[in-house]
């Protein structure tokens, strides 16, 4: 990819910083619409690198929405219903 393109923070593009809408949603385990939909609403970051191409997740934001959801359903089998 080019290098100093604006649609990545930094200015430079590594293919190994990000990954397709496919295989985000493959790991988190549900649709390629419902990624698009947490990048549109800030749950996951991610960019494009033409006006009008593929959407590429960042593995960093992924990992944390991960982490976030483990930690969520750790807190849920810790409850005791009284």
């Amino acid at each position: 990819m080019a290098k100093g393109h604006a649609g990545h923070r930094n200015g430079f593009y590594r293919p190994d910083d990000h990954v397709s809408v496919e295989a985000a949603a493959v790991k988190i385990g549900c649709s390629r619409m419902t990624v698009l939909r947490l990048l549109d609403l800030g749950k996951l970051a991610g960019c494009r690198f033409t006006d009008r191409g593929w959407w590429h997740v960042s593995k960093v934001s992924l990992a944390g929405y991960l982490a976030s959801l483990r930690a969520q359903e750790n807190g849920r089998k810790g409850k005791v219903k009284r």
